[in-house]
């Protein structure tokens, strides 16, 4: 007996018995004897459950392949084609329900089987491998829910009522049965043998007996919707989600093999939209209507019989599910490599569409209505622009609903040490900075995690789900360790060393688990497959100096912080560098150390914590010489400013001087030293007059020449609360503007980019906005479209500037043929020491512009250069146009060019076509640069048709053509959207024609997807090109003057009410004329889209501005206008 169970516990034993199972009922019997065996058995369930997937197939013929080993059948495959008589071809691995059995051919196999008559007919030749074809069927077509029963099927063949023997005939004659097809039984217990039958029939008819109304498609939905917010889920997953459905399943479907074969559908359904959206989304085509006319096969992939119309609806309303959208607001860490060079990066994943708590939300008044969010602090140097939008609690509620932009969404490089803070503004003022949910630093050298974008060898996105030491559910994971770890497989796992992570780490990829020992021998371990996840995690609670901040993975407090732990264990100390841990003290010490907790030996979590005396503080004392520091309650600890700072210590060391000639810089790093402990560096603010400076420190001179592109690189800087001013000044326009923002202390310039760009952009070519702080010093900053000039010496260019950048070059588009740009070589002085001017070839002929370009970023004004006429014929109807004389002539071809693209001509879609291709490699060159583009906003039924007839990848250039010429989205009147709607749905016709009666519904389903994607990139369309809900004008307008008042721009009122006063609410007559043109904004923009006026330009620069400034009034307003007045 000793001997037995010695043998029992070997693990050669079970590693040898589980490789030999060839069959998932073999499995199953090692299974049941490891449940015996408790939970020192655990390992080896986890490699039978692996081994379990490597057995199970699901090869489909007639379906283009996408790469997954584990879907191919393992099997032994035979390759006799027994069941041509009913119209299939030999067994090839696929589940049954593959082989598309037609109800004729179903029909005459149940009679073929019924004439047998006896059990011992049934078990010879390729009977078995029939019945179990006709059963699978039966269950699929026949079964109406409840217990599953021999007696179901032996009385449809007349067979006798089964009892315990013929029962045991009947496994024998399904696991033959199934073996002839080359399939597995999926366990071997007694009901198993029909619960196989039942899956490889698939999803029941009865089921889907009410298609795209009934039960099975809300439980299936929520299903797919859960799977598709992830690119790493799969069946595992599929299986817990289905399960946790099956509280909603009528109860004679409440049973585990309806529960699997809802899992089986679910991630069928998900896994053809991986593998194809992408495409139907690239041509901008319902999924649906992509797979009929790419993959008219696609259905023999899913455990469902198609060709019936319930389920036909079931399963095309499945494949329109959206991924569910978080339903709260939080962070994503992620590792994301770098498609080209190959390099991994940290980044981030904002969820930002959701509610976010009245804790989180605690400092903000929601009177203020819609809030814009903005990244803050050392965040707003990552990610640019306008994030989110904040919508107050509705009156009985007490969270905020948030809903982000399209910039925001995706994986974003970010530092895992950047702290996720958002400021929020109403308009031009901040009103509350806040920390987003899970948006504190990450710590830890190891990390765990999943897989997202990409495969297990060439993974392409890692998501952080934790750090440290830890089980997890996933049955494989990723682990970003120091190069100079070692890591070890545990028993059972394996591991695969994948190459250089972030900086100085390495990325493995681990089955089953892993051990990992740093330098100083901590131990670490990982395990994967596990019931549920557990990752324990050290958390401090404490008070962070304000008059400092640290970079990096160190955590800095004023006195000790409180510790807490995510699991049991004991927390230990250490000097950085040493090896020697200590147990920690009730209260952590003063110093600068790690911090760990430890569990039987295994190094749980570890975080470096630097520690000040509570009293530790710096003061700003301002003097006639400049600003000084006093240090006060450091106890012990040295802290001293770096050589460049514009301050020195004093001779008795407790305060900073200014220096007599001051660096010009709004911070300064300092080091602070403990005795026996490593320094640390960290970085004081530094106070000076309102500026703009660099996130480094560095303040711009007086007159600095910036762009938009420089402003994600800069800052706002003040000693207290300050305004920064703003206004155009165009040398061809007439047209002016001001704006203004409020800030306190800083403000990331990013924040305040795409306002500045509204006014820039659709004026000339040549115009600036001035920049001005309003303390009354004119300092001033000017932002240009360009910040370099291209100046032509004779037959040459030059670069007003040296420039020493290998990626900059000289581009240039030839009149016959705009559509393309054409490099003439590098400039800079890294390919021309001498730099001198650049020469065009000497083959050019015609007209052309030249520009210096790096990247996306055209970096001086495109240059007007004739050179030797050409004999060539213009490329293209445009360039036909544009080779008119330049004047009256050019104008008047590019006017007749835009018409026949608003028209519906036959040559106007490929007039519409160069149109978009144009826009569409504009790449960083102004709209203004070419002159068809600058009469669009004269053609607006042309602009309309751009909208919806804009490929996917083109649409966000096409709605970005609103930032560079002077017209709205939301002034364009009605009646030209329904004609672009109009010639798009013919266009969408034209394009399935072969798709027969199925033409007109994916045609609606096309405009539909496109009045979707252009109401995402301009919110303000919705209710033009749909129904929307709108709030009460009274009610919005009274809500608006409450907690706006003291923000609006006075002026005569009489913008609009000059021109449309019968037209314009009267309810606004109750409030002081100084705020009509506010108030009448939205309204009179509402006017135009019903077709009643038509605004100028410089209404329409207003309108724009009211929208930016108050954008919950503006929609409001804007909606319920649309609808008219009572």
């Amino acid at each position: 007996m000793d001997g037995e169970q010695e043998t029992l516990n070997s693990d050669d034993y079970w590693r040898a018995r589980i490789a030999a199972a060839l069959a998932l009922d073999e499995l199953d019997s090692i299974d049941k004897d490891l449940e015996a065996l408790g939970s020192g058995a655990r390992k080896w369930r986890f490699a039978v459950a692996v081994r379990r997937n490597a057995l199970k197939g699901n090869a489909t013929p007639g379906v283009t392949p996408k790469s997954n080993s584990s879907d191919n059948a393992q099997t032994s495959t035979p390759k006799t084609p027994f069941a041509t008589a009913y119209g299939l071809p030999a067994p090839d691995g696929r589940r049954l329900h593959g082989y598309r059995l037609t109800a004729n051919n179903f029909s005459a196999l149940q009679a073929d089987l019924a004439q047998h008559r006896s059990y011992k007919r049934l078990d010879t030749g390729y009977n078995p491998g029939l019945f179990a074809l006709w059963a699978s069927e039966w269950f699929r077509r026949s079964y109406r829910g409840g217990s599953r029963n021999w007696d179901s099927l032996t009385s449809v063949l007349g067979l006798p009522q089964p009892g315990q023997i013929e029962q045991n005939v009947l496994r024998d004659i399904t696991r033959s049965g199934l073996k002839q097809w080359g399939r597995p039984v999926y366990s071997q217990t007694s009901n198993q043998y029909l619960a196989t039958l039942a899956r490889e029939g698939g999803f029941p008819a009865y089921a889907v007996a009410a298609g795209a109304q009934g039960w099975a498609k809300a439980i299936l939905e929520a299903i797919v919707q859960r799977l598709m917010r992830s690119a790493a889920t799969n069946e595992i997953d599929a299986l817990a989600l289905a399960e946790e459905q099956a509280i909603n399943l009528p109860g004679v479907f409440k049973d585990q093999e309806f529960i699997q074969l809802c899992a089986d559908l679910a991630f069928a359904i998900v896994k053809v939209r991986r593998d194809y959206e992408p495409a139907a989304n690239a041509e901008g085509m319902p999924l649906a209507s992509w797979l009929k006319l790419n993959q008219p096969n696609w259905h023999n992939v899913l455990p469902i019989s198609t060709g019936e119309a319930e389920a036909d609806k079931l399963i095309e309303a499945l494949i329109q599910v959206e991924a569910i959208k978080g339903s709260v607001v939080t962070v994503e860490r992620f590792l994301l490599r770098d498609p080209f060079e190959g390099a991994w990066r940290e980044a981030v994943r904002l969820v930002l569409d959701g509610e976010i708590s009245a804790a989180n939300m605690a400092s903000v008044d929601k009177s203020h209505g819609r809030l814009r969010a903005f990244a803050a602090g050392a965040m707003a140097k990552h990610l640019p622009g306008e994030l989110a939008l904040f919508d107050p609690p509705a009156f009985d509620a007490n969270t905020w609903s948030v809903r982000s932009s399209r910039d925001a969404r995706g994986i974003r490089p970010l530092p895992f040490n950047c702290a996720l803070q958002i400021d929020l503004r109403a308009g031009s003022r901040l009103i509350s900075q806040v920390d987003l949910p899970g948006g504190k630093p990450r710590r830890g050298q190891l990390l765990v995690c999943v897989l997202e974008e990409g495969d297990i060898d060439v993974p392409r996105a890692l998501r952080v789900v934790g750090s440290g030491s830890g089980s997890y559910r996933q049955s494989e994971l990723f682990l970003q360790v120091p190069a100079n770890w070692a890591v070890f497989a545990t028993d059972q796992g394996s591991i695969t060393d994948l190459g250089a992570g972030v900086g100085q780490t390495k990325i493995w990829r681990v089955t089953g688990g892993a051990r990992l020992t740093d330098p100083t021998n901590d131990i670490y371990k990982v395990l994967c497959g596990q019931s549920k996840d557990q990752a324990a995690r050290i958390d401090l609670i404490g008070s962070h100096p304000r008059w400092a901040s640290v970079e990096g993975d160190v955590d800095l407090f004023a006195g000790p912080p409180h510790v807490s732990k995510s699991a049991e264990g004991n927390l230990v100390v250490r000097q950085l560098g040493s090896s020697l841990w200590k147990p920690a003290p009730a209260s952590l010490p003063i110093g600068h150390y790690e911090l760990g907790l430890r569990q039987d030996g295994i190094m749980v979590d570890r975080r470096r914590v630097a520690v000040l005396p509570v009293t530790a503080n710096i003061t700003t004392v301002f003097k006639s010489s400049g600003a000084e520091f006093e240090l006060t309650g450091f106890e012990g600890v040295a802290i001293s400013p770096a050589g460049d700072a514009p301050v020195q210590a004093s001779a008795k060391g407790d305060r900073w001087l200014p220096k007599p000639v001051p660096t010009m810089a709004h911070c300064f790093s300092a080091k602070i030293d403990w005795q026996s402990a490593t320094p640390l560096m960290v970085t004081i603010a530094y106070p000076v007059e309102a500026s703009i400076a660099t996130w480094d420190g560095r303040i711009l001179p007086h007159r600095s020449i910036l762009t938009i592109d420089d402003l994600s690189g800069l800052v706002a800087v003040d000693q207290g609360d300050m305004v920064l001013l703003a206004h155009l000044r165009d040398p061809k326009s007439s047209i002016r503007a001001e704006m203004s923002w409020s800030f306190s202390r800083e403000m990331p310039m990013s924040a305040i980019a795409l306002d500045i760009a509204s006014v820039l952009l659709p004026t000339s070519i040549d115009a600036e906005v001035v920049l001005d702080m309003n303390n009354g010093i004119n300092t001033n900053w000017h932002v240009r479209q360009f910040p370099l000039e291209l100046k032509k010496e004779g037959t040459r260019f030059v670069a007003s500037e040296a420039i020493v950048d290998d990626s900059v070059e000289l581009w240039g588009r030839s009149f016959l043929d705009p559509l393309v740009e054409q490099s003439f070589g590098p400039y800079s002085l890294l390919s021309d020491s001498n730099h001198r001017p650049i020469a065009l070839p000497d083959e050019l002929h015609g007209d052309w512009l030249v520009y210096l370009r790096r990247e996306t970023r055209v970096l001086t004004r495109p240059q007007y250069v004739r050179t030797v006429p050409s004999g060539s014929a213009p490329v293209g109807i445009l360039a036909q146009a544009m080779a008119a004389p330049f004047g009256a002539a050019q104008d008047q071809a590019l006017a007749e060019f835009l018409k026949l693209a608003g028209s519906d001509e036959p040559e106007s879609a490929a007039a519409l076509a160069e149109l978009l291709k144009l826009v569409e490699s504009l790449k960083g060159l102004p709209p203004v640069t070419f002159n068809v583009l600058t009469k669009l906003p004269a053609f607006p039924d042309v602009l309309a048709r751009l909208a919806y007839c804009a490929q996917p990848d083109q649409r966000d250039a096409v709605m970005g053509l609103a930032f560079g010429l002077p017209f709205a989205w939301f002034t364009i009147a009605k009646c030209h959207w329904k004609a672009a709607e109009q010639a798009f749905g013919q266009a969408s016709m034209e394009l399935f024609k072969d798709l027969g009666a199925d033409a007109p519904r994916f045609s609606l389903q096309r405009i539909e997807m496109a009045r979707k994607a252009i109401s995402e990139r301009q919110p303000l369309l919705a209710p033009v090109l749909g129904e929307c809900d709108a709030v009460p004008l009274g009610d919005a307008a009274q809500a608006f003057m409450r907690h706006a008042v003291q923000q609006i721009q006075t002026t005569h009122g009489t913008r609009y009410r000059a021109r449309l006063a019968t037209a314009l609410p009267a309810y606004f007559q109750r409030f002081n004329q100084q705020y009509y043109d506010t108030l009448d904004a939205p309204c009179a923009a509402a006017l135009a889209v019903r077709g009643e006026w038509n605004p100028t330009p410089s209404d329409i620069q207003h309108f724009k501005l009211i929208e930016r400034t108050f954008p919950t009034w503006f929609s409001e307003a804007f909606a319920v206008s649309l609808q008219g007045y009572s």
